[in-house]
């Protein structure tokens, strides 16, 4: 039914050292869209090589039951090498139904059943050959796809609707402060001259200059009141004194976190299971991503709602920690998850291509503007109210879009 694709690139075809890098991370599970990332060819992440064209699909193959599987529509983009690229169909099948029947739960758990591996199960692409598609008649296809299309259509809707609202209501906070922040654009230096000076063996990191103009914005404002570590302790120590090895805890991987919305799912482990190779927190620490792109995409939350008072979370977090009746938390998670701070934060990354961090001095250092705590408190609380509708938004699209796939899934397997 597939031709498969293993043209990689030699990044010639960017004469002005740019691309468009799409990963695994920046594909949404099971909605057919995606985002790239705009990467210099000089600090290309060494699983960006795989060409793509308008039309192919691309498969994850890392926990591919999850659904990371998205339809090409843009030129020119580099995939990690962590999918598989289908350029070719058969001509019976439309694309779109081949495509939404690759998303179907029937195929996903077939994909899940030939993986190997624990806890990130993976898939190769013989194996990926190898599944079971039931093939409906070439009219059946068109009504199944116009169906699930209008639905998909519906979800996409209700969800621009739930991040307008939040989105209004977070940019109502930064009004009130007086903040206004530019978009980033580009560092000053041409790529080519980028190039020149690694040559030389000096790093440049183009959010530098946006990084320091931010800083001083919130350093000129009225309510600027220190740096950031004056008022949280950040990475602070945890006593364990209190813990047996038979302890209940709770444990919160990185994927159990949703991006900008405030929310973890927390599992309950016992102390032993997770006591070594994973950071520490407490009840109401405020957990912010570090690594690239969980950062960028807004991965934080404030653990209130945690069902134990010790948690234990991946490594991959900075934990803040309040020690100043001068700071409301959640207003702290509104200012630290907003767009422009997490692009700034760029600007101190560290570490490899694809595995940068931001450390630590960029929390404790942050210029911390802060109103009396209880217009702190009004202003978050206006967010988490804007959150709360969002989320219930969400949740009502995300209910209706898993009936319309259920229907869709039945069709195909009545064939």
């Amino acid at each position: 039914m597939a031709v498969f694709s293993h043209e990689s690139t030699d990044f010639s075809e960017f004469p002005d050292g740019k691309f468009q890098y799409l990963e695994i991370s920046g594909v949404s599970l099971g909605t057919n869209t995606y985002v790239t990332t705009l990467t210099s060819v000089d600090n290309a992440p060494s699983r960006a090589k795989l060409k793509t064209r308008v039309g192919n699909i691309v498969i994850s193959t890392t926990r591919p039951h999850r659904g990371a599987v998205v339809q090409i529509n843009t030129p020119n983009i580099i995939a990690s090498t962590g999918f598989s690229v289908i350029c070719e169909i058969d001509g019976r099948i439309n694309e779109e139904w081949f495509l939404y029947s690759l998303l179907s739960n029937s195929i996903l758990q077939q994909m899940l059943q030939r993986s190997s591996g624990g806890n990130y199960p993976a898939i190769v692409e013989d194996e990926i050959k190898k599944v079971f598609l039931p093939l409906v008649d070439e009219k059946k296809q068109l009504e199944m796809v116009k169906m699930l299309k209008q639905n998909l259509d519906e979800l996409k809707k209700k969800c621009a609707q739930a991040n307008s609202i939040f989105i209004e209501a977070k940019n109502q906070v930064f009004e009130a402060l007086g903040l206004s922040f530019s978009d980033y654009q580009p560092s000053i230096f041409s790529y080519q001259k980028r190039t020149d000076i690694l040559e030389y063996g000096i790093y440049c990191n183009p959010h530098s200059a946006y990084l320091n103009k931010l800083f001083e914005s919130l350093r000129s404002s009225k309510w600027y009141a220190g740096h950031l570590e004056e008022f949280v302790d950040v990475n602070p120590g945890t006593d364990r004194s209190s813990l047996s090895e038979g302890s209940a805890v709770s444990f919160v991987p990185m994927t159990a976190v949703e991006e900008k919305a405030n929310h973890a799912e927390y599992k309950i482990k016992n102390y032993r299971d997770v006591k070594t190779g994973f950071t520490i927190f407490k009840k109401n620490d405020l957990l912010w991503a570090k690594i690239t792109p969980c950062m960028q995409n807004g991965k934080s939350f404030l653990a209130s709602d945690m069902p134990t008072d010790i948690g234990f979370a991946s490594t991959e977090f900075h934990v803040l920690r309040q020690k100043s009746d001068q700071i409301y938390m959640p207003y702290l998670w509104v200012i630290l998850s907003e767009d422009h701070i997490l692009e700034a934060a760029q600007g101190m990354f560290s570490g490899s291509a694809g595995q940068q961090r931001v450390p630590d001095t960029f929390l404790k250092r942050f210029p911390m503007v802060l109103p009396p705590v209880e217009s702190q408190r009004e202003l978050a609380d206006e967010v988490f109210v804007a959150l709360k509708q969002a989320n219930q938004i969400r949740e009502e699209a995300e209910k209706e879009w898993t009936a319309a796939k259920a229907r869709f899934e039945k069709e195909l397997l009545e064939g």
